[in-house]
């Protein structure tokens, strides 16, 4: 093994790690651009891709990034590749998040191009939507402040009629599916070894044909939030008061990217 490059969302990044000090890093940076710089480094190198990359000796690069869907990170693999090129040796470790921030086919552009996420950030914060409280646009969205108010009173009505009369799980079985079996095959292709695992929800719900779930750590049964809540200890999560919502899984701490790199290492040694 040469070295560990990692892609996912924010589980991997390693965001929420220590809260307190990423603040602190955040809020004594000149500036914004500062500060996220800062607490990024600080969140790479309290990960369990650094943890990972600790146990044979080898340098990581951690490509993750925060909010993203797993079109991003399909698209995220191969621009590594485009711009930097897998190497011999070379092993990745892919961690899928929410089906659900993909964007929809059937949604139009003008919802897609501006909403925070394709459909919501995950299943359970789709529980907010009752509450008629959030607004699901970016803050700079390039609509029309009137026109973008409407849509967003529309979309919030829509989305409960879409979850409870039109909505089907098979979608997303299919589309993720496709994204996963892309992304093994080029990797083979590539003569590159991998683990894949999910965040904190599951990318497939039952193992579909063509999918080598060999390297799928606890694939459609797991997540990396799920395995860790097992442990029934809150310090494996990050504090109170700082995750998006009540409702969405919080993320690993420093403890929590420990075990579950200690849990990584031994499905690594099973498969390999």
């Amino acid at each position: 093994m040469k070295r560990i490059i990692s892609f996912g969302d924010s589980f991997t990044l390693g965001l929420g790690t220590d809260r307190k000090v990423e603040e602190q890093l955040f809020q004594s940076a000149k500036n914004r651009q500062e500060g996220k710089d800062k607490q990024r480094k600080f969140e790479i190198n309290n990960s369990f891709t650094k943890f990972f990359a600790d146990k044979f000796k080898v340098p990581f690069i951690n490509t993750a990034v925060p909010g993203c869907n797993n079109k991003y990170i399909l698209n995220e693999i191969m621009k590594y590749d485009m711009d930097k090129g897998f190497e011999k040796d070379d092993f990745v470790l892919i961690g899928f998040t929410s089906s659900y921030r993909d964007k929809l086919p059937f949604f139009p552009d003008v919802y897609n191009d501006n909403v925070k996420s394709g459909f919501q950030l995950c299943m359970k914060e789709l529980s907010l939507l009752k509450m008629g409280k959030k607004n699901i646009f970016f803050w700079n969205s390039k609509l029309d402040k009137e026109y973008e108010n409407n849509l967003n009173k529309f979309m919030m009505e829509y989305l409960k009629f879409y979850m409870v009369e039109v909505f089907d799980d098979s979608y997303w079985q299919i589309y993720n599916k496709n994204i996963i079996v892309y992304i093994q095959k080029y990797l083979e292709y590539k003569k590159v070894n991998y683990i894949m695992f999910d965040a904190f929800e599951p990318a497939l719900i039952e193992i579909p044909e063509f999918i080598n779930a060999k390297y799928y750590w606890e694939c459609s049964k797991k997540n990396i939030g799920s395995f860790l809540k097992e442990f029934k200890d809150k310090d494996l999560f990050e504090i109170d008061g700082y995750n998006v919502g009540k409702y969405v899984t919080p993320h690993p701490s420093i403890k929590g990217h420990k075990l579950f790199t200690k849990e990584l290492y031994r499905f690594y040694n099973e498969v390999y």
